[in-house]
């Protein structure tokens, strides 16, 4: 399923041909599992935190990112988020979707990852 469309720069970062980012079944059922904390509707924000958050460059996966975003509007929280390319280029997968709090993204942000798009 397609969440969303980013920006040629970030495809072109993750090694894709295609800004489409998709968001498979089976992630939805680790999600679920692994985050019981994050209730369905928080997935609303993924969109909007896709457009707008902040890509930060992953230094040990070159086809990867991850992706901060401070939501002041709908759950007033700071979302983490990890977006990867496939090996054959062809497609973008949301692989994660977190909440964190103020510590947690501080920690984030001193980790010195290039910033490959700045938050909106």
């Amino acid at each position: 399923m397609v969440v969303c469309h980013v920006d040629p720069v970030v495809s072109v970062y993750l090694g894709c041909r295609s800004n489409k980012v998709l968001l498979s079944y089976e992630t939805v059922q680790k999600q679920l599992a692994h985050h019981p904390e994050l209730p369905i509707s928080h997935y609303q924000i993924v969109h909007s935190a896709l457009r707008m958050g902040a890509f930060h460059r992953c230094n040990k996966r070159p086809r990867a990112a991850v992706v901060l975003y401070v939501d002041t509007r709908q759950f007033h929280t700071v979302f983490r988020l990890y977006v990867k390319g496939t090996a054959c280029g062809r497609e973008i997968y949301l692989v994660s979707l977190t909440r964190i709090n103020d510590r947690v993204y501080r920690k984030e942000l001193r980790k010195g990852r290039r910033v490959l798009r700045a938050h909106r």
